[in-house]
């Protein structure tokens, strides 16, 4: 009589929206179409390279005037994966918990708990992206004061230290801590899953299984020139494995399938865990922390004359 009420409540809430989708499986196509869409516009500023200069004053030991150039790319990157994605998540995250309280299955303790845990999410990420961004510009005027005085070795350490590293791994832990509040947002439950009210499609599992695959590639790639690979695949790994043996101690048989952001940590752990393992084999690894190559380092490094040999032994 209970799951009857709840079907009768489910249904009233689908009638009022689109019926191609679930609006959990909106949430997720929302994001994932937004984060796209981002990397893609950040491209196109990126390709055509306008440079913002400005005159600036530096002092290590000696006094000069020099100009830096602020490129367009980073502004947008700044916009678009700051203050931009941080609304869509908001988006996603209340018509989810509303969903999901319209059905009585949101318990208002694990509410709050996950509200908490959306806005340490967003804090950490914006925190990282801004650093990143920020330390980046910092890092390479100081690196251009260092080959023109060989001053300011220190600083330049300190600046690549707080772009490559601390940078990357806040905002990294705020996009897999999102969508681990995603992924908790949907009843722990099997058993609720599996009725015909939540049932997706196979067109919904599509929207779920090719956009994870795609931003797998691109999570992998971002986290190898981020210096931060082993980091989010550890995160993953332990995300993915927890939630498993949390669905396995309340109800036998995952229905992974209807969970969109439990499946897509379990597609960017395999295709990271893929490309990685491809990487390391392709380029090498190196002795210390982060291990991997970064892409940027094929260009300047023995890991470019290593990728270029291995190639011709082969040929």
């Amino acid at each position: 009589m209970a799951f009857s009420s709840m079907k009768q409540r489910v249904d009233k809430i689908r009638a009022d929206v689109l019926v191609t989708t679930r609006p959990f499986t909106r949430a997720f196509v929302v994001y994932m179409i937004a984060l796209l869409a981002s990397y893609l516009i950040v491209q196109l500023f990126r390709i055509a390279n306008v440079q913002l200069s400005t005159t600036i004053w530096l002092s290590d030991g000696v006094d000069s005037f020099g100009v830096a150039a602020f490129p367009l790319f980073t502004l947008a990157e700044i916009f678009f994966f700051g203050p931009w994605m941080s609304v869509i998540m908001t988006l996603c995250f209340r018509k989810s918990m509303v969903f999901w309280k319209k059905c009585g299955l949101m318990p208002a303790k694990k509410s709050q708990i996950l509200t908490y845990l959306f806005i340490v999410s967003i804090l950490l990420m914006n925190t990282g992206l801004v650093t990143n961004r920020a330390f980046n510009i910092v890092s390479a005027m100081v690196k251009d004061f260092y080959d023109a005085t060989t001053l300011g070795f220190d600083n330049y350490v300190f600046a690549y230290f707080l772009d490559e590293l601390v940078g990357h791994h806040l905002m990294n832990a705020g996009m897999i801590l999102f969508f681990l509040v995603m992924a908790l947002a949907m009843p722990r439950d099997s058993s609720v899953l599996g009725q015909p009210a939540f049932l997706m499609n196979g067109g919904e599992k599509v929207l779920v299984l090719v956009p994870s695959v795609i931003y797998g590639v691109i999570f992998s790639y971002e986290n190898l020139e981020g210096q931060s690979a082993v980091f989010s695949i550890v995160m993953l790994g332990i995300l993915a494995g927890a939630m498993i043996v949390g669905i396995m101690m309340k109800k036998k048989g995952y229905a992974i399938g209807n969970r969109p952001f439990f499946t897509f940590i379990i597609i960017q752990l395999i295709v990271m865990a893929v490309f990685l393992l491809v990487w390391g084999i392709t380029l090498g690894t190196k002795p210390y922390y982060p291990f991997f190559y970064e892409p940027s380092e094929l260009q300047n490094t023995r890991c470019f004359h290593l990728f270029l040999t291995k190639n011709q032994f082969r040929a």
